[in-house]
């Protein structure tokens, strides 16, 4: 039987997983790499926070395109809906929790292992694989603990890493209760006492879970929230009178209605000013101004390739942190929670950044120095905090990876960096570019390390259509191939 790995079960190996074993044509072994206890959660989805919830509606987040309302019918017959009434909100929208997304993923996975229309097996192997290189038959995917296991097929499928922790401090390995990291790491906020006075790294969605996870936990200390430019994600749009197209219909239109209005622009300062008029327009007609960034996010595709790279580092630069937080917006359950910490005084956002952090007298007090310089001050200001957590999102270079099985293949030339350096170049096909500028045959790339490519942000409608378009492509590619099954080697 011919194999295929799969290098991480987030929402992107899983759902290609599920897909690969209803349309391959002949059976396949379908390995899954993904070190968590479950397949499907990832970093996205694996929170069991109940304060976490989907920054969009359940019907948003798809695993299976002809049917929209799947993950809603799961909810209901498992129980789940019936157990967080708050999913619901006022407007009648659902916004379930990521953790029950996940465990949707996981239920699906383990449904297909169980039966599939193409007869594969797929299995779940919770090891860390750290490598990958060309063998006589296919791949050789080492694994942390020394195994080595051969595919005929390589998918890479891993998330980005998180930016690093911005500032350093004096004896910074003693302070691992007050310098956090990694929020949502298990028992992370632990040691973390209900009075203490907080400062959160971030003004974004990743900040926002993080005021809700205290909060839900009964803080009442001081949360401060600090970024560069102190931008928030904003509110999610009024519900429409008429039940709209669904969007993945409006995503199959092409081109897209925003490049038939306007065509494809070369240049970020053209985009920017259409972008703003068509707000203004909308308003103007009594419209929610979200509509014309919708048309942009399904547009966002073609509108990133016609750009050259001056262009896209000038859209990184100046434009991406602004159309961030009018893309991606905050659940109304999530907002409601940060509406009442701020009206009671608990919470506050402010643009600036952080120069320095120093322990106040012996690393025993247990309190942070923080020096920071807001925005449109000349001087510094010194603050006191208890702890301070680092929610700055994803934006560390490939080229700095701290994955091991990225780092494998920049090292030996299986794959090089793309353009922009926040992923692994790749064809229209995905299949990885390797060092030499010819496609890696049999090892492709999907997700977030593909960004730079495709332009398309990692949300799970725009996953799911990746997977659709490169899936006809790779099942032909195993139609021709004589690709081994499983072979582990000592």
């Amino acid at each position: 039987m011919s194999s295929v790995a799969i290098i991480g079960g987030g929402y992107t190996g899983t759902a290609f997983a599920i897909h690969l074993s209803r349309a391959a044509p002949k059976p396949l072994d379908i390995l899954v790499f993904e070190p968590r206890e479950r397949v499907g959660g990832g970093l996205a989805h694996s929170t069991e926070d109940p304060d976490h919830r989907l920054n969009a509606p359940d019907d948003i987040h798809l695993l299976y395109p002809d049917d929209p309302l799947h993950f809603r019918g799961w909810l209901e017959n498992t129980g789940r809906l019936r157990s967080d009434p708050d999913a619901c909100y006022t407007d009648g929208r659902l916004y379930p929790r990521r953790g029950d997304f996940g465990a949707y993923l996981t239920a699906q996975f383990e449904s297909h292992a169980r039966y599939n229309p193409s007869g594969s097996t797929l299995v779940h192997i919770r090891r860390l694989a750290v490598s990958i290189e060309r063998c006589a038959e296919g791949f050789r995917i080492g694994l942390m603990d020394g195994q080595r296991i051969e595919a005929g097929h390589c998918i890479i499928a891993v998330g980005p890493d998180a930016t690093p922790f911005p500032v350093s401090s004096p004896g910074e390995d003693d302070l691992a209760n007050q310098l956090i990291a990694d929020p949502f790491a298990i028992g992370a906020l632990a040691g973390i006492r209900r009075h203490a006075d907080v400062l959160i790294l971030g003004t974004g969605l990743t900040a926002a879970d993080a005021v809700a996870t205290l909060v839900g936990r009964g803080h009442h200390g001081p949360i401060a929230c600090l970024s560069r430019r102190g931008l928030r994600p904003q509110d999610q749009a009024p519900p429409p009178e008429v039940q709209p197209e669904s969007l993945w219909h409006r995503l199959a239109v092409q081109p897209p209605p925003f490049v038939q209005r306007h065509g494809l622009l070369d240049n970020v300062h053209d985009l920017m000013h259409i972008v703003r008029a068509d707000a203004r327009d909308r308003i103007a007609l009594g419209e929610p101004w979200h509509g014309a960034i919708d048309d942009v996010r399904d547009a966002a595709g073609e509108l990133w390739r016609a750009l050259d790279v001056r262009e896209k580092r000038r859209f990184l630069r100046h434009v991406k942190a602004y159309y961030d937080c009018h893309r991606f917006r905050i659940p109304p359950q999530t907002r409601d929670v940060l509406t009442a910490a701020e009206r009671r005084g608990q919470l506050s956002f402010r643009a600036g950044r952080v120069l320095g952090v120093k322990p106040v007298g012996s690393h025993l007090s247990g309190r942070l120095e923080v020096n920071i310089r807001l925005r449109g001050e000349r001087h510094t200001r010194h603050q006191v905090h208890d702890a301070i957590l680092s929610c700055l999102g994803f934006s560390r270079p490939v080229v700095d990876t701290d994955n091991p099985l990225l780092r494998s293949c920049l090292r030996t030339g299986l794959a090089r960096p793309s353009d922009m350096l926040r992923g692994l170049e790749a064809d229209d096909g995905c299949r990885v570019i390797g060092a030499n500028g010819r496609p890696v045959t049999g090892l492709y790339v999907l997700g977030a390390m593909t960004l730079d490519r495709f332009g398309e942000t990692p949300a799970a409608i725009f996953l799911l259509r990746q997977i659709c378009r490169m899936l006809p492509g790779f099942t032909a590619s195993l139609r021709s191939a004589s690709s081994p099954g499983v072979v582990h080697c000592a």
